[in-house]
């Protein structure tokens, strides 16, 4: 009798967690279409692993990006006006002349980044790690950096809006 409460109380658990579990997976027709075409327009992108790809020129606009892995990825001059890429990996990525305008990457891991030319007009970087990030001749015009890291690695104040106010 114990053992077939234990078993049942051991499956219960098990088909409880698969239930709760956060979805968070990308959808896998986006991903392939993204690889083949190299645009990809209100796709869902979640969690998806781009690391290392070559994006170069890529059309993302619009699309969810949250927690994705760009590690290494070349994004230049990539359109992703739109995009929602919050806790996304973006460490060392080449954003060369990328448009984020209206992005929201709040808490984002951008250290290392090459953001040069990058334009960045109203992108919501909340949180977002920029340290050792290149980032000559960018456009911040309205970003928001309320508590990024800077590229110096200094904490940006509050109302920190279009320049990180140290």
């Amino acid at each position: 009798m114990k053992r077939s409460a234990l078993i049942a109380s051991v499956v219960s658990i098990a088909v409880l967690s698969l239930l709760i579990a956060p979805a968070g997976a990308f959808n896998a027709a986006d991903l392939a279409k993204l690889k083949s075409t190299n645009r990809c327009i209100n796709c869902d992108l979640d969690d998806a692993d781009l690391s290392g790809l070559s994006l170069s020129g890529a059309e993302l606009r619009s699309s969810d990006m949250n927690r994705a892995n760009l590690t290494g990825t070349n994004l230049s001059n990539a359109r992703m006006d739109s995009v929602f890429a919050n806790d996304a990996r973006v460490s060392g990525a080449d954003l060369n002349g990328v448009v984020l305008s209206w992005g929201v990457l709040q808490r984002a891991n951008l250290s290392g980044a090459n953001l040069n030319g990058a334009v960045l007009r109203h992108a919501d970087l909340t949180g977002t790690n920029l340290a050792n990030a290149k980032v000559r001749g960018a456009n911040w015009d309205e970003a928001i950096l309320n508590g990024a890291t800077w590229t110096d690695g200094s904490k940006c104040k509050e109302g920190s809006i279009g320049k990180c106010n140290k």
